[in-house]
């Protein structure tokens, strides 16, 4: 017959070869690990013992604190997992750290949308000559021109910075 659940766990007297008395908290076989406790004294070992009971009970209580909904989730995923031989907490963990990877590839990816208008292939810098509107139509026609062919494709004129006129041949 098994022990009372109150007699959980068992705490014994223990005498070292050197004589020191120890007083040990066994609390069995949990997930295959005996864990055990040594202290000085009884009531130090008491203490022990009635801190993991009130854990072990305060474990029991915790499922009642997830709604209806939840427990169903969980054990519809722990369903889902039981072939996989993994836990619903491994797989959240997995979950959390790919999500941090999805989330960032995301803002990276907004960023470069942002950033990815074609800069014009130009040979002036803002600062030698001014950025006009014929300066930014040539830079383009410069990139986006390769759709005509070289023959009817717009070429801009060699201008001087600041010349003001802006003609095109064809």
């Amino acid at each position: 017959m098994g022990r009372k659940k109150a007699d959980w766990p068992l705490i014994k007297r223990r005498v070292y070869p050197t004589g020191t008395v120890a007083w040990i908290v066994d609390c069995g076989m949990i997930n295959g690990k005996r864990p055990r406790y040594a202290y000085v004294t009884k009531v130090e070992a008491e203490t022990k013992a009635q801190q993991l009971r009130i854990e072990r009970e305060n474990d029991g209580n915790r499922i009642f604190s997830l709604s209806a909904r939840e427990q169903l989730e969980a054990s519809r995923a722990l369903k889902i997992l039981a072939p996989l031989k993994v836990s619903l907490t491994a797989a959240a963990e997995f979950y959390r750290a790919q999500a941090a990877v999805v989330l960032s590839e995301r803002q990276r990816s907004r960023s470069r949308k942002n950033s990815s208008r074609p800069k014009p292939k130009t040979a002036f810098r803002s600062g030698t000559r001014k950025t006009s509107a014929c300066n930014l139509r040539r830079a383009l026609l410069q990139t986006n021109g390769s759709s005509r062919s070289r023959s009817t494709r717009l070429r801009p004129l060699n201008l001087k910075p600041g010349s003001g006129s802006c003609r095109f041949l064809r």
